[in-house]
């Protein structure tokens, strides 16, 4: 699960950056797949690494980027206890790059006409009772009249507190969380962001990813969406008020 920004003023942002599902299971998804990328796309410096939640499937390959890619700053979920993150946070530090914890209701700006909301978690949130999902940094990118939403792996719960307490969740995008899983992506949550398209992040897993459920309420909903398991990596354009999107396998 990895995504990367680029703004119109050159701004790069990497969310997450993939990896295997079971930790102790080392990947090279960040040497084999996501520095070959940023480097195609002539990416010798990040301004932003945006560590959603830490899970391995998300930050194993966050872990060559920052040994290898000049980064202006790394960002992580508001948490009170972070020891998940500690090899990341230790690369981190060894490399002098600066750590941000971010929680709901701040705002990042990229740059004067491009945005990142941060919806989720909580400040400090704790998962002693839950998921670690539901601490996932959920982010809102907004340029000109175009929203897309981030979503992490957060499940059904922050999505409840998200539809309580924000009032505007509306996006022209969602990247459906949690891979498609039946434990994201409540109906109210859908219905209330109300994307015209929806980007399944998932690959050939054992966990039944998309689910049935998930794919049922996209297509019940009319929205259109796109499996990186089907068409690749999906590529969005915005000029500010429109999106085209384009897949690299056809």
């Amino acid at each position: 699960d990895s995504a990367f920004i680029k703004t119109c003023t050159g701004r790069t942002v990497l969310i997450d950056g993939g990896g295997s599902t079971n930790p102790d299971i080392a990947s090279n998804v960040g040497e084999n797949t996501v520095i070959p990328f940023l480097l195609d796309k002539g990416v010798m410096r990040l301004d932003a690494v945006v560590a959603s939640h830490p899970h391995s499937d998300h930050i194993q390959g966050l872990m060559a980027v920052l040994g290898r890619i000049k980064t202006g700053m790394l960002i992580i979920p508001s948490m009170d206890d972070e020891s998940e993150f500690n090899q990341l946070l230790e690369i981190a530090s060894v490399k002098k790059v600066p750590v941000f914890r971010c929680f709901a209701g701040q705002t990042i700006w990229l740059d004067s006409k491009t945005k990142l909301e941060v919806l989720n978690p909580e400040a400090g949130c704790s998962c002693e009772n839950g998921s670690v999902n539901n601490a996932s940094l959920v982010l809102r990118l907004v340029f000109g009249e175009t929203e897309v939403l981030f979503t992490g792996d957060a499940e059904k719960e922050a999505e409840v507190r998200m539809i309580k307490e924000l009032q505007n969740l509306s996006s022209d995008v969602i990247k459906i969380a949690h891979h498609g899983s039946s434990t994201s992506s409540d109906e109210a949550f859908i219905k209330k962001v109300n994307p015209k398209a929806a980007v399944i992040s998932v690959g050939r897993n054992n966990f039944g990813h998309p689910s049935a459920e998930t794919i049922a309420l996209l297509e019940d909903c009319g929205i259109e969406y796109f499996r990186t398991d089907e068409c690749g990596g999906i590529l969005l354009k915005s000029d500010g008020r429109t999106i085209k999107f384009r897949k690299t396998i056809r």
